[in-house]
């Protein structure tokens, strides 16, 4: 079986802005380590509601296939303390989930300024699914997100 592994996001690298990424408590901004880049802001402020981003696409997807989420996170928290919950969930015709996956991460705080990456593994989507969405929820601390893709491969394959 031959998958793509073509990202199924819209600007995913936010070079053209935030849309079609939607979402509450977002900034679109520099990256701090090249100027000619841009990045997601989310802020946990006491008091404020959750920062939240996300995605929806539609199929068709690839059924035979995994795909992989990977992404980037840059913790800007003062303490350090960071929580961001991202998700992966496929939907039917009615928008109604049928599965999801999901990723809890408490991002380190590097002693200089370093982006972490991530990957986790997403199962093949059933054969009812029509849409996809991936979303990050910003529980507490401040980060930078970038390069959210979502790429089918065989599950054969090793990640990439």
């Amino acid at each position: 079986m031959t998958c793509s592994n073509r990202n199924i996001l819209k600007n995913s690298d936010f070079k053209k802005g935030i849309a079609p990424w939607t979402g509450d408590n977002l900034r679109w901004v520099r990256n701090p380590l090249d100027a000619d880049d841009h990045v997601i802001f989310m802020n946990k402020k006491k008091g404020s509601g959750y920062p939240v981003l996300k995605q929806t696409v539609s199929g068709p997807f690839e059924n035979k296939c995994v795909y992989n989420l990977n992404f980037r996170l840059f913790n800007l928290s003062e303490s350090g303390a960071t929580t961001l919950f991202a998700t992966v969930i496929y939907q039917d015709r009615n928008k109604k989930i049928i599965r999801s996956t999901p990723l809890w991460m408490n991002p380190p705080k590097s002693k200089k300024d370093a982006w972490f990456s991530y990957l986790t593994i997403v199962p093949p989507p059933p054969r009812n699914a029509v849409y996809t969405s991936v979303s990050f929820l910003l529980i507490k601390g401040t980060v930078l997100v970038d390069y959210i893709r979502l790429t089918s491969r065989a599950l054969e394959e090793a990640p990439s």
